[in-house]
C-alpha cells in the first residue's frame, strides 16, 4: 500500500498544472504521457517507470470495480514488464559439495541435523516454510514419504530416497530426542529445542555456500536446482509439477527453466526432420 501512495504522489506532482482531483479526472493522455516521461527521466529506469504507470492502471481498475469510474482511461494501455533474468543454476557438483559441507561441523545436533536438511531439501525440492514446519506426524518413515501442507502451493504426499532416510534416521535416532522441549512437534528444531526458523535455515544454507565459495545458496536454489536437474536427466514437466507442488503447469515452466531444454529434448524425439536417416545402399 505505500508503493501506491508513493507513486500516486509522483503521478500527482508530474500533473501539477493540471486539477486531478479524483480518478474520474485522469484521462490516457495523462497516464501516457506520465509513462513516456518517466522513462525519459534520468535516473529512472524502465522498469521502475514501468511500475509506477502500472500502479496507477490497478488503481484505476479498482475504480471500476467499485463503479466509481465508468469509463477506465487505462483499459487499452500495456506497460511491458521487464524480463527477469533466469539466475543462475547449481551445478550437480555444487549441490554435492553442499550436501557433505555439514560433516566438517563439529557439534554434532548442528552436523545431523543439516546433513538431513540439505538431503531433504535436494531430495523433494521443499519450499524453505515447507521443510520448516513438517511436524513429526508428517513423516511416514515406513514408507518414506512426507505430508507436506503448504501455505503456498498444493498441499501434496511426497516420496523421499535412501539418501534422505539414512540421514533422517540418524538425526532421528541420535539427536532429536536430547534436545527436543517438552511437547515440541517440530521435525527440525533449533539449538535451543525448538522448532527452526526458516530465516534460521536461510542462514545455515548461507554460510555453508561462503565456505565453499558458492554464491547465492539458499532452500530456493536447491529447489530450482532439483527441478532443472531432474529434467536434464529426464523427468517429465508433469513429474516435477507433482513434486513441487505447482498448481499451475506454467509456474514449473518458467521455474525449471523448461523452455530450451524440454524443446530441444521434444524436438529431438518427435520432428521427423531431427536425425539424419541412415543412408540407403
Amino acid at each position: 500500500m505505500q508503493s501506491y501512495r508513493k507513486n500516486l504522489k509522483v503521478f500527482l506532482a508530474f500533473w501539477t498544472e493540471e486539477t486531478l482531483v479524483g480518478p474520474h479526472d485522469v484521462e490516457s493522455r495523462h497516464l501516457v504521457e506520465f509513462y513516456r516521461a518517466q522513462k525519459n527521466q534520468p535516473g529512472v529506469s524502465h522498469a521502475t517507470a514501468g511500475a509506477r504507470t502500472r500502479t496507477l492502471l490497478s488503481l484505476l481498475r479498482w475504480a471500476m470495480r467499485q463503479e466509481i469510474l465508468l469509463v477506465d482511461p487505462g483499459h487499452d494501455m500495456r506497460i511491458p514488464k521487464p524480463c527477469r533474468p533466469i539466475p543462475r543454476v547449481l551445478t550437480q557438483a555444487e549441490v554435492e559439495l553442499l550436501l557433505e559441507a555439514p560433516r566438517t561441523v563439529p557439534r554434532t545436533l548442528i552436523r545431523l541435523r543439516d546433513l538431513a536438511l540439505l538431503e531433504l531439501l535436494y531430495g523433494t525440492g521443499m519450499r524453505a516454510g515447507e521443510v520448516v514446519a513438517l511436524n513429526m506426524g508428517d513423516l511416514d518413515l515406513a514408507e518414506r514419504v512426507l505430508r507436506i501442507l503448504s501455505g503456498k502451493g498444493q498441499n501434496r504426499r511426497v516420496p523421499y530416497g535412501e539418501m534422505v532416510a539414512e540421514a533422517l534416521a540418524a538425526y532421528l535416532d541420535w539427536m532429536r530426542p536430547r534436545f527436543c522441549m517438552t511437547g515440541e512437534t517440530a521435525l527440525f528444531l533449533s539449538l535451543r529445542g525448538e522448532r527452526l526458523t526458516a530465516k534460521a535455515l536461510g542462514l545455515q544454507l548461507q554460510r555453508y555456500g561462503l565456505a565453499l565459495g558458492i554464491p547465492d545458496v539458499t532452500p530456493h536454489a536447491l529447489r530450482r536446482a532439483v527441478a532443472t536437474h531432474m529434467l536434464e536427466n529426464g523427468a517429465s514437466v508433469v513429474e516435477i509439477k507433482e513434486l513441487l507442488g505447482h498448481a499451475d503447469l506454467n509456474s514449473t515452466m518458467i521455474y525449471t527453466r523448461v523452455f530450451p531444454v524440454e524443446l530441444i529434448r521434444s524436438h529431438r524425439k518427435s520432428h521427423p526432420r531431427a536425425r539424419r536417416r541412415p543412408q540407403e545402399p
